[in-house]
This record gives structure tokens, C-alpha cells and sequence, in this order.
């Protein structure tokens, strides 16, 4: 692996930023499911106060914190729904942590550009 990668957001990351992410994206992925998973609960399992972890997450992705774990999951349900032709949009929602199909749908025409139903028939 190079010194640095590209992410989401297209920035450059040293080793020690890469490792940071790392570790914040380890956490994200392992919760992702779990739609009670909060900001406080991440910073926390950081070692870092919700401040600094807000700062930190915003000056390392460009995104908020909040923003950063939606991006997350419509990114994990956009995989899903790629991969797996018998998913329906509700088993895609849940399993990255979203309780209401309909709030989900919304999130992810508004990233995407296209509703999942759409995204759905497309990739078959």
C-alpha cells in the first residue's frame, strides 16, 4: 500500500491520518447495523471527547461526523443492494442501521441520484 491513499472525498492521507480513519471506519463498520449507534458512543471508543472527535473527523474526511457515518451507510446498502439480487429495500435499509424504508429511500436518491428501487432493477 502507498503512504497515501485516496478516499471518499478525494484527499490525500498520511500513514498516521490513514491509520486514524482506519480505526474510525473499523468501528463504523462493525455498528453499522445497529441504528442506535451514536456520535458520543464512536468518540468514545476513540478515546476522545465528542469535540475533539467532531473536529477531528471533520478536518481529516471533510465530513461531519454525522455525515460521515450517513455516508457510511448508504455506501454499505448501495454495495448490498448491488450484490445481492434478492434484497428488498427494507432488509437493505435495516441491516445498515436505518428503521424507516421510506426515510432510507430518500437518503439515498438525495447521495445517489437514483432510489434504490431504480438502483435495484438497474444492477440485475
Amino acid at each position: 500500500m502507498s503512504s497515501s491513499t485516496k478516499f471518499p472525498n478525494n484527499r490525500q492521507y498520511s500513514e498516521a491520518k490513514k491509520n486514524w480513519v482506519g480505526k474510525l471506519n473499523a468501528i463504523i463498520s462493525v455498528q453499522l447495523h445497529d441504528p442506535n449507534l451514536t456520535i458520543p458512543q464512536i468518540a468514545e471508543e476513540l478515546y476522545m471527547s465528542e469535540r475533539q472527535f467532531y473536529r477531528r473527523v471533520k478536518k481529516e474526511t471533510g465530513f461531519t461526523p454525522n455525515q460521515y457515518l450517513q455516508v457510511a451507510r448508504l455506501a454499505k446498502a448501495k454495495e448490498l443492494l448491488g450484490a445481492r439480487k434478492s434484497i428488498t429495500i427494507k432488509e437493505a435499509a435495516m441491516s445498515v442501521g436505518y428503521s424507516r424504508p421510506d426515510y432510507f429511500s430518500k437518503l439515498f436518491e438525495s447521495y445517489f441520484g437514483i432510489r434504490p428501487t431504480a438502483f435495484l432493477r438497474n444492477s440485475q
